[in-house]
């Protein structure tokens, strides 16, 4: 199991030297792009609470159940660390990079993270309950600072953003409590795999799922990549002074 265990981190930790990872990365936050990045990372967080739903649906386990009804009573209840849910956190740093909170909830995606989140969708939903819990698993490690060397997608996203915006910890209220909620899921949902996930074959098939909804990870940032290259303003201009001022606590 411990080898089972490191093979599947490693498919993580390399999900975040690949080129569109790297493309991602190398592309300077300044406003507009922050804007349409939380946009689409507010889509994002929907999608996930529709693929962990039809996990958990498709498993006929009751502690597969229990395990995914705890994780989504944070995301979409509860979560202590903040108070609320997590979707209100992705409203509340997008009220800090001036978008209306209708402009969040009533964000429209992007025609490459569309694909994305049909694509992990469909993985949920119509593949075996242990390969579609396998793809959630492997998209929530993204974020676990213990397996990906430099940290996980939201510490790093919030250093670029605290970097090029000057921005703090405070003001980017769902990168903040991701850097840290998302290691406790892993711990809570590894178990699982503890469980169902016990021989050579299954444990084969659970690795080659997690690669197929990496991959889609892959792809859904190449997409907001590509909007962001495409988005163009200076990033010091009057206008972005302003907000920094305006929304800086």
């Amino acid at each position: 199991m411990k080898d089972f265990k490191e093979q599947f981190d490693r498919l993580v930790a390399e999900t975040m030297e690949t080129p569109e990872l790297l493309r991602f990365f190398a592309v300077p936050m300044i406003w507009a792009r922050a804007q349409t990045l939380a946009k689409q990372m507010a889509l994002f967080v929907k999608n996930r609470r529709t693929c962990w739903g039809y996990a958990a649906a498709g498993s006929p386990h009751l502690d597969v159940k229990s395990v995914i009804a705890e994780h989504e009573h944070e995301e979409l209840v509860y979560d202590p660390r903040c108070g609320s849910g997590h979707f209100e956190l992705y409203i509340k740093q997008g009220e800090k990079l001036g978008l209306r909170p209708e402009e969040i909830i009533d964000a429209q995606p992007l025609p490459g993270t569309r694909t994305a989140f049909y694509a992990w969708i469909y993985m949920a939903k119509d593949w075996p309950w242990l390969l579609s819990y396998a793809t959630c698993v492997a998209v929530e490690k993204m974020n676990d600072n213990r397996v990906i060397p430099g940290g996980g997608m939201s510490l790093r996203q919030g250093q670029r953003m605290i970097e090029d915006l000057g921005l703090t910890w405070k003001d980017l209220k769902s990168e903040d409590v991701h850097r840290t909620a998302d290691e406790d899921h892993s711990d809570m949902t590894w178990g699982v795999f503890e469980r169902y996930a016990t021989d050579p074959r299954s444990q084969q098939d659970v690795l080659q799922a997690a690669v197929a909804g990496l991959d889609v990870y892959r792809s859904f940032f190449n997409a907001v990549a590509e909007a962001c290259e495409r988005t163009t303003g200076l990033p010091n201009s009057s206008e972005a002074q302003g907000m920094r001022k305006e929304n800086s606590i």
